[in-house]
């Protein structure tokens, strides 16, 4: 669901009150999306600006829709998250570790021709660094 953010003139001296005191810089992503959506841009530039993906920008507006400027702004993460690859971990190092995947993009294919899931490049890093399973190179 696409939403619009129209705020009121409260909730705007409310959001630059907040821009200009924020130190945590997730945080301040935040409020930078609300603000660039206000203003009407579009998913897709404020991930590019934000250095966050596409889904994450729908996950705060419609976080903000729902409880505001409090509910944006908290970190109350409810546990860990596990990742989609968690269940082909295994699989996954066995591949890197027999080097037919020197590459993370080439890794990200192999995941979806044979496990029928797909992963942001970024995100499989971040899997593999964690994990300690990083192929060769990651492409430029």
């Amino acid at each position: 669901m696409a939403y619009r953010i129209t705020l009121s003139p409260a909730q705007n001296e409310e959001l630059r009150d907040r821009l200009r005191k924020e130190k945590k810089v997730k945080i301040h992503r935040r409020l930078k999306c609300i603000e660039y959506k206000s203003k009407g841009a579009s998913h897709q530039d404020i991930a590019s600006v934000t250095g966050v993906c596409i889904e994450t920008v729908s996950h705060w507006i419609a976080l903000f829709h729902e409880k505001g400027f409090e509910g944006l702004c908290g970190l109350k993460y409810e546990g860990r998250r596990f990742s989609v690859l968690e269940p082909v971990k295994d699989a996954i190092k066995k591949q890197v570790e027999s080097g037919n995947v020197p590459t993370v993009l080439a890794l990200s294919d192999w995941i979806m021709k044979t496990h029928g899931i797909t992963i942001q490049e970024s995100g499989l890093f971040k899997f593999l660094k964690k994990n300690f399973l990083l192929p060769a190179k990651r492409p430029a």
